[in-house]
């Protein structure tokens, strides 16, 4: 389990960073944003990851578990990076966005609840050392993966890559290498 969700955490961190570093640029190129409207953007993203964490994801993490949360959360990231992907008008961006942030704020609490309940108490600081790790990594690589995808390949590649990526954590997530050793 561990394993598993240090992996989703690596491949998660990896896609999000990547939309974080490049929207300014999406935004910028596609919605003619300043700084002022690119700054509104990332405070109301912070805003929505505040409420939805602070208030709503204990609570749905005492419903479905922390998996199922977390998971949740992924397709929810999945839809607002596709959303982002195809966004050419503001109401579409502010749409997506939502989705996005509801998510994210849904996903990443979870894969660290996973990871710390996983092991015992004397191995929790060795486990979240190796997921705080991996998520660094992650938010070094991931920023400048995306970059040379929005400047080679176009403004919706990484977001597209990056919705298509999650589908790894989501399977994991979902227990698809557990199903697989139980098969064998």
């Amino acid at each position: 389990t561990v394993r598993q969700t240090n992996i989703a955490n690596l491949i998660y961190l990896l896609s999000f960073s990547g939309m974080e570093f490049t929207l300014a640029f999406l935004v910028r190129q596609r919605l003619d944003f300043g700084t002022t409207e690119t700054a509104t953007m990332f405070v109301v993203i912070g805003i929505l990851l505040a409420v939805v964490q602070g208030g709503l994801t204990r609570r749905l993490a005492q419903t479905w578990g922390p998996q199922k949360t977390a998971v949740r959360g992924m397709v929810l990231v999945i839809v607002g990076l596709c959303g982002i992907a195809m966004t050419h008008e503001n109401w579409q961006l502010w749409t997506s966005l939502i989705p996005l942030s509801v998510g994210a704020a849904m996903a990443m609490p979870m894969l660290s609840t996973i990871v710390s309940t996983s092991v015992s108490a004397e191995e929790q600081g060795a486990a979240m050392g190796v997921f705080r790790s991996l998520g660094s990594l992650s938010r070094a690589i991931g920023p400048f993966i995306a970059a040379i995808m929005y400047w080679k390949l176009g403004p919706s590649a990484p977001y597209f890559a990056a919705a298509l990526l999650l589908l790894l954590p989501l399977w994991l997530l979902s227990g698809g290498l557990a199903r697989k050793d139980r098969i064998s």
